[in-house]
């Protein structure tokens, strides 16, 4: 697999995907809080991991690493692919018929405003694996009750943001990190489009469990 062409999971800064709202007049732009002294650190350890890199990615608006789909590692904006691998190749192994996940994360080293992520025909020494049949999804970061990473009990006193809802359309949901509230988009019967919260606690009362 040509990995040098698979830039697209954009963890931390600047975001918008082509979808339904990708299209108004003014582009929602979903931004998540950031660790100012993590961000520095992140910046060393991406550089000293380029040191070796062909000359292309050194100058490169972003790079990205290769990581394992099934990880305990909660992958926030900030956090460094400790487990990850820089410019690495992803391997997979499947049967036909069978489908087989491979995860990567994208580093931006600059203000990147729109990321597009394309998928091509796999081509190998046995054949070819058409584009149609990859399926690209998006981990999009949302918040959940308070345990819901770290345990499996509720905690409806807390709002954790874990990488959880794995979305072709990354503006399906949307969070609004200084509420932490999640919002989802619903096509209404008039052909409108609308987001709508859907972050009710226990506590909350008189709300609508319409749709």
């Amino acid at each position: 697999m040509n990995t040098a062409r698979m830039l697209g999971l954009l963890a931390g800064l600047l975001l918008t995907t082509a979808g339904a709202a990708g299209a108004a007049a003014k582009p929602f732009r979903q931004t998540y809080a950031l660790d100012a002294a993590k961000i520095r650190e992140n910046a060393r350890r991406v550089a000293a991991d380029l040191k070796e890199a062909p000359a292309p990615w050194k100058e490169a608006p972003a790079v990205y690493y290769t990581v394992p789909p099934l990880s305990d590692i909660r992958r926030l904006p900030d956090a460094y692919p400790a487990d990850g691998v820089a410019l690495g190749t992803l391997e997979l192994l499947a049967a036909r018929g069978e489908f087989e996940p491979a995860s990567f994360v994208v580093y931006p080293r600059a203000r990147v405003d729109r990321f597009t992520l394309r998928a091509g025909d796999l081509r190998g020494k046995g054949g070819v694996i058409p584009a149609a049949a990859i399926d690209l999804k998006l981990a999009k970061l949302w918040y959940q009750a308070g345990s819901a990473w770290c345990g499996q009990f509720n905690d409806p006193l807390g709002r954790l943001l874990v990488p959880e809802a794995l979305l072709n359309d990354e503006e399906l949901i949307r969070v609004d990190p200084k509420t932490r509230d999640n919002y989802v988009r619903y096509s209404n019967g008039d052909g409108s489009v609308d987001y709508r919260w859907m972050s009710a606690m226990f506590s909350v009362v008189n709300y609508s469990r319409d749709n």
